[in-house]
């Protein structure tokens, strides 16, 4: 029915209504979080898109899929960079890395826009805890600040390369290349992006960061 009717604003509208009751009124977050993805699978360009994405994020957090949760969480920050819910995306991003206590200290220096200071507490944390479940979150961190804070894209690629070489399995891994690929973009290399995007669908079919680029690429746009 959905697929009949999706040219009407009372359908996006309504499924997204569906999918905010289920998680936030009835907490109910496996459901929640099905009805959310299928929204923005849907309406990528709905008026409540980066909210509903944004509450893709908090139910899997609220789960304690804090992987997943940062794989939504930043998915917002590329999709919806400019919208209202970017700031909270990355707050929460941060507040997963302070799950373990040695990072809450670079969590709130990056709140308070401390950026060079929130990067040497990560550096701190990664040479202090290598095995650490949280060691790629916290590089993958350190590639976000170079990115979208300091627009240091050459030290950022370095990051996102040494993701790909110390974590090529992890669920940090498909993000890296992803990055990467957006860092291409972003300094005009459209051909360079493609080329990226591409490898990701190879290595990582499986990945949202796959899907995320697949139309691109069959659209003939690289970011």
């Amino acid at each position: 029915m959905i697929e009949k009717y999706t040219e009407s604003d009372l359908v996006p509208r309504a499924y997204f209504r569906l999918g905010f009751v289920t998680a936030v009124r009835m907490q109910n977050y496996v459901e929640g979080a099905t009805l959310l993805k299928e929204y923005v699978h849907t309406f990528p360009h709905g008026k409540s898109a980066d909210y509903a994405q944004f509450l893709l994020g908090r139910c899997y957090q609220t789960n304690a899929e804090y992987k997943r949760a940062l794989e939504e969480y930043s998915e917002l920050l590329n999709k919806y960079s400019k919208g209202v819910w970017v700031d909270n995306a990355r707050k929460e991003i941060f507040s997963i890395l302070a799950e373990d206590k040695t990072l809450s200290s670079a969590a709130g220096l990056y709140q308070e826009k401390d950026y060079e200071g929130s990067l040497r507490e990560l550096e701190e944390f990664q040479a202090k805890y290598p095995l650490s479940n949280y060691a790629d979150d916290a590089l993958l961190q350190r590639g976000f600040i170079h990115v979208y804070n300091l627009a240091d894209f050459k030290k950022a690629g370095e990051i996102f390369q040494e993701i790909l070489r110390s974590y090529p399995d992890w669920e940090t891994a498909p993000s890296a290349l992803y990055y990467l690929g957006v860092i291409e973009d972003l300094e005009g290399d459209k051909e360079g992006a493609r080329s990226i995007y591409k490898e990701l669908v190879e290595k990582y079919p499986q990945s949202i960061w796959t899907d995320n680029v697949r139309s691109r690429l069959k659209n003939g746009k690289s970011g």
